[in-house]
């Protein structure tokens, strides 16, 4: 994926100003992994966000070709129980997101499951029963370096971060209204860049040299 894609398609209000001093000295390999793990959660997104009923095999399998940065599949309904697809963790993440979104017909989020970082759909269908339809992203695109870890929410997703810096940074990211941000934990300088879908929440941490 070229940057100009990147930016033209995928991020067109951009995580990263190139203009700004602090962000043209990001690493090319820090860049070039928040480019290929936040443009699959991009594209992961804006297939969940169209989903208005329950998916059948043919559609996972169909889309599970199309997404091949998507490790896992589950269709549940409004209880979690499984309807196709693999059934992921039901329990904690799923269940605050569906109280965190209750009484809308449709959302879209992310989770931290045991498995990884899971894109969450929520849908009304035409006959008015709630369901979920969940992603779980290949770890592969987690468990890369230069990122010192993935904040999802409040959540650490994958991290070599103390349980003190990955408090206090998540408690930033929540609270950053900018799609970048720094700060210095423990005497060391952690920056992180936010997604594009800024709804998500997702951020990526790393450790400035």
């Amino acid at each position: 994926m070229t940057k100009l894609y990147y930016d033209e398609y995928i991020n067109p209000k951009a995580s990263i100003d190139y203009e700004a001093e602090e962000d043209v000295a990001i690493p090319a390999e820090v860049l070039d992994a928040f480019v290929r793990m936040d443009g699959a959660v991009i594209r992961v997104a804006d297939v969940l966000a169209k989903v208005e009923s329950f998916p059948d095999d043919m559609w996972l399998a169909a889309v599970g070709s199309a997404l091949p940065e998507v490790r896992q599949w589950a269709v549940l309904d409004r209880y979690f129980l499984a309807k196709n697809g693999v059934l992921l963790s039901a329990d904690g993440p799923l269940e605050a997101f569906a109280e965190q979104v209750e009484g809308q017909p449709y959302a879209l989020g992310a989770v931290v499951l045991p498995e990884g970082v899971t894109v969450v759909r929520k849908f009304t269908d035409g006959a008015g029963e709630e369901g979920f339809v969940a992603a779980m992203l290949d770890p592969a695109l987690l468990h890369q370096n230069p990122w010192s870890a993935v904040v999802v929410g409040d959540q650490i997703a994958y991290g070599a971060l103390d349980a003190e810096a990955a408090q206090q940074l998540a408690q930033d990211v929540l609270s950053s209204k900018s799609f970048s941000g720094a700060r210095p934990v423990a005497g060391t300088q952690y920056r992180w860049l936010m997604s594009a879908r800024d709804h998500l929440r997702i951020a990526y941490v790393y450790q400035q040299k």
